[in-house]
């Protein structure tokens, strides 16, 4: 009887927690995306606006199946892998850089969090994925023999981002302007090369 209380009021705590990340997600989405229609870049197209708009809520589909998933089997990690690409896009690091037009003469080191951020925050879109589907459908790997292609994942992802954090240079996606990384030391030929590797 204790047993099934306690999984009873796990259950209610991991769904609790499961919809309110859904819901703080949804809610950072729906700001950030009020923020961009209100303030549209000029000679903007309504294709454009529209094409926005179906993007922009893609992250909420990837938040709500997460919190699906973590509120009935809270041990499954696809739940979470599914959450992670919703809260990296509803993190406004990139309409941050692009508020900028040229590097400022003494960056805020709020431009430097989200230039960083921006640089690597891919991995949390594109690795979340490939690991679902490994992981898919019991999140746990087809056979132990497969577990050395998620540490190698997580590898790269570790790698790349310790290579972003100390490059010499960190740049927007546009790539105008760029900033002097005060604790780079990592040529930017690197940061190039490891780009080749992972999306080439």
């Amino acid at each position: 009887m204790n047993q099934s209380a306690s999984d009873t009021h796990r259950f209610i705590r991991n769904s609790w927690l499961a919809w309110t990340l859904c819901g703080l997600i949804c809610l950072s989405i729906l700001i950030n995306l009020g923020l961009s229609l209100t303030n549209p870049p000029a000679n903007v197209s309504a294709f454009k606006k529209v094409g926005d708009i179906v993007f922009g809520f893609i992250p909420v589909v990837f938040a709500v199946l997460g919190a699906l998933i973590l509120s009935r089997q809270p041990r499954n990690v696809i739940g979470w892998l599914l959450m992670i690409p919703a809260i990296a896009f509803a993190l406004p690091a990139e309409d941050y850089v692009n508020s900028f037009t040229s590097a400022p003469p003494v960056p805020p080191v709020t431009l430097f969090f989200a230039l960083w951020l921006n640089n690597w925050n891919w991995l949390l879109l594109m690795f979340p994925v490939f690991f679902i589907l490994l992981l898919f459908p019991t999140g746990q790997p087809p056979s132990p023999r497969w577990r050395w292609l998620i540490v190698f994942g997580l590898s790269m992802c570790a790698i790349f981002i310790l290579l972003v954090t100390f490059s010499q240079h960190l740049t927007p996606d546009s790539g105008d302007w760029s900033v002097a990384n005060p604790i780079g030391f990592i040529p930017d030929g690197a940061l190039d090369g490891m780009y080749f590797l992972c999306l080439g």
